[in-house]
């Protein structure tokens, strides 16, 4: 959308009788709108004020979330920095923030913070992503990271745990923020609601040439007791799940408990009951890829 510097990102909306658009490019987000039968126009940009203007190394670490409608114009959601020095790359943890637009993009508040991280070390925000449940109320998601190193060149280095949250227009907290170890969040791909359902869903790249969907239930308590196909409980499915139910089912290591409850995740996850050979074909399908996991 913006025809100099790096555009690192972009995010459409769709509203009636167009769209609105946000791009996240060197130094600030510029945002869009176009009406049916009109040419897109940029209506106003964002960028963060103090020493970190000219450190255009910061503002490229930074990532946004997107947009999302509210009953008097938009929320756009990203990532930053929230101090105001800056002599590196990654000055201090990052967090997410959001800001608020009236119906024609003219008017912009000043970040409205949603975290606190204060450890660089151990708590960043990534890949954050934002999507409309109902009226006056947003899910938010991100992916908690380790300091940026420029070692680290696979996410899975510095990935530690995936949080979520409910807030209203304002960035008012309306469900503490909970986390989803394990479960990841694509760059790129966004979150979508389907209201007959009350779920939100996401898709990753698995293993190989898979694909893994997500269905996450956002208002629904998360559980202690683990995650669905992981078996035994040690943060990995893979055949040793299926080998523990196995051995449930022939009765050599009868499952019980949280143990149970994690293997009995036939019927898309829900699970009915009872283990048997369709429980071990939904790890295998988890394993593989090829079933949309409910957390």
């Amino acid at each position: 959308m913006h025809n100099y510097w790096h555009s690192f990102n972009q995010f459409l909306l769709p509203v009636e009788n167009g769209f609105a658009a946000v791009d996240f490019f060197d130094e600030c987000y510029s945002f869009y709108q176009a009406r049916e039968g009109e040419e897109i126009s940029r209506i106003n940009s964002f960028e963060f004020k103090g020493p970190k203007d000219g450190l255009w190394a910061t503002a490229r670490y930074s990532q946004m979330a997107g947009l999302a409608k509210t009953s008097s114009g938009f929320l756009f959601a990203g990532t930053y920095e929230k101090n105001d020095v800056a002599t590196s790359i990654h000055n201090d943890a990052r967090n997410i923030f959001i800001l608020k637009f009236n119906e024609g993009m003219t008017e912009i508040t000043q970040p409205v913070w949603i975290t606190h991280y204060t450890d660089i070390k151990t708590d960043n925000a990534a890949h954050p992503k934002i999507v409309q449940l109902d009226p006056g109320r947003y899910l938010l998601m991100w992916e908690k990271m380790l300091e940026w190193k420029s070692t680290y060149y696979e996410s899975e280095v510095w990935y530690t745990t995936t949080c979520y949250t409910i807030i209203d227009e304002d960035g008012n907290i309306l469900k503490p923020i909970a986390e989803l170890p394990g479960v990841r969040l694509s760059f790129s791909d966004v979150l979508r609601y389907n209201e007959k359902t009350g779920r939100v869903h996401w898709s990753v790249n698995g293993e190989g040439h898979s694909i893994i969907s997500y269905a996450l239930d956002p208002d629904a308590a998360v559980s202690t007791r683990g995650r669905k196909g992981d078996v035994n409980g040690d943060n990995a499915i893979n055949i040793f799940d299926i080998m523990a139910i196995r051995d449930h089912i022939f009765g050599i290591t009868p499952l019980t408990g949280d143990a149970f409850w994690r293997a009995d995740c036939n019927d898309g996850g829900v699970g009915d009951g009872v283990l048997n050979i369709f429980d071990i074909m939904a790890v295998r399908d988890i394993i593989f890829g090829l079933l949309q996991l409910t957390v």
